[in-house]
């Protein structure tokens, strides 16, 4: 998802698990106003302090983590996620360095590894490797 596939309405939450609606306005700007009910909270932000692969500009705890679609009824001016499946999640990779060595290579393999997968999968990405190009 990008900045520009926002609209009003929508729900976000940041990597504080703050969450915020966002407001688009006529002029295309738009904010996202907290719905943590404190006026002093970060999640008060115009959507220039955004990239557009929704990161801020600011600080990495305000990035945008999940963004929730927008609901006609009550429920839309609220922070519960209730009846609300996430239309986006942030999925993020994690830089793992690997040290083999054997009688082919000695080196370190450098691999993107989804922040969330299991041990097994790394495994098997590495040895998938190694089979590759040792």
């Amino acid at each position: 998802m990008k900045k520009s596939d926002l609209d009003s309405g929508m729900m976000i939450e940041d990597r504080g698990g703050r969450r915020g609606l966002v407001m688009i306005f006529k002029d295309g700007s738009g904010s996202i106003v907290s719905l943590n009910g404190d006026v002093s909270d970060e999640m008060w932000s115009p959507l220039v302090n955004y990239n557009e692969d929704l990161t801020a500009t600011t600080k990495k705890s305000c990035d945008i983590m999940k963004v929730y679609p927008r609901l006609i009824n009550s429920v839309s001016l609220s922070r519960e996620t209730f009846g609300r499946d996430p239309l986006w999640t942030r999925k993020e990779t994690k830089k793992m360095i690997v040290h083999i060595s054997c009688d082919d290579f000695d080196g370190d393999i450098v691999a993107d590894i989804v922040a969330d997968a299991s041990v097994s999968l790394i495994a098997s990405q590495i040895s998938r490797f190694v089979q590759e190009h040792i």
